[in-house]
């Protein structure tokens, strides 16, 4: 019976493990950056808070709307969210929903005001949309 018990908080701790790493923010990859090409690029693309940030106009983010390539825009900014699609907590099919459109409005009623989602959704940043 002893054994089961240890047995059962060892799986415990490796689940509670897992759920904490999952939660961690990751960086952005700079495959996450490179979706913007040479012809969509309005202006100079930019990681770097002293550049000028790209302008994304929304057709281009709606040329972006599926599991390959999927761009959203959030109150305001793009975000390549192609490598946050499999590891959103929710499921897939909450990021898939966004893809080629502007999330604002699902994203808020989902998360607004939490930081947690908006530092994640925060390493995915492309560009600011156009207004």
């Amino acid at each position: 019976m002893m054994h089961k018990a240890l047995i059962a908080a060892g799986l415990f701790a490796v689940v509670v493990i897992t759920a904490g790493w999952l939660m961690l923010p990751r960086a952005a990859t700079p495959s996450s950056t490179s979706a913007l090409s040479s012809s969509e690029e309005p202006s100079a693309a930019s990681a770097s808070s002293t550049q000028q940030s790209s302008v994304i106009t929304m057709a281009q983010v709606e040329a972006h709307a599926d599991e390959s390539s999927c761009w959203a825009a959030i109150n305001g900014k793009v975000y390549d969210l192609t490598q946050w699609i499999h590891q959103h907590p929710g499921g897939p099919e909450h990021i898939l929903a966004l893809c080629g459109t502007d999330g604002s409005a699902a994203f808020n009623a989902q998360h607004g005001g939490e930081s947690q989602p908006a530092q994640e959704l925060a390493t995915f940043y492309i560009g600011d949309l156009a207004q």
